[in-house]
């Protein structure tokens, strides 16, 4: 004789299941936040250090970087990405070959963007200046005289300017 489980049982698991779905949700969700706030400070672990070795490198003089004829300094300048061309013009739009920390970030030489004549068609990325919780750039919305009540734009901070790590409304 087989034995075989029948219409109740499977009712029974099913309904057991659908009841515990609830209660695992949260769980999960809450498991994830923390995988990506223990990736955030690894990542700014990697930066600090970094930071340091410049520092021992360069008789403790901080990574500045001002391009162009203005004295004007973003924290953001320091490390990452190439930022959106937004900022081409500017003071601020730094190429990610330019930035003092990105060597010692990327271990090594840091390579240039990948171009097609004079259009980007891939950055080089820099993983630890990458928070998997950025999800909107606040830098705008901070020059002169900005609405405070104005959204966000809709790409993260790295994309926008280069970091996640450049002010501190965008650090989730």
């Amino acid at each position: 004789m087989r034995r075989a489980f029948t219409r109740i049982d499977l009712i029974v698991v099913t309904d057991s299941a659908a009841m515990l779905l609830p209660l695992l949700v949260p769980v999960l969700r809450d498991a994830d936040r923390q995988a990506g706030v223990a990736q955030c400070l690894g990542n700014l672990r990697q930066v600090m250090q970094a930071t340091g070795a410049y520092l021992n490198e360069h008789d403790n003089a901080f990574p500045l970087y001002a391009p162009g004829p203005w004295t004007g300094i973003a924290s953001w300048v320091f490390g990452g990405k190439t930022n959106d061309e937004a900022w081409i013009g500017d003071i601020y739009y730094v190429r990610v070959t330019d930035r003092p920390l990105n060597s010692y970030l990327l271990g090594g030489v840091v390579q240039p963007d990948v171009t097609d004549g004079s259009t980007v068609v891939a950055r080089t990325p820099v993983p630890p200046l990458h928070c998997p919780a950025d999800r909107f750039s606040h830098q705008r919305l901070n020059w002169g005289g900005s609405d405070p009540n104005q959204t966000p734009l809709t790409v993260p901070s790295y994309d926008d300017v280069g970091t996640s790590y450049q002010d501190r409304k965008s650090v989730v």
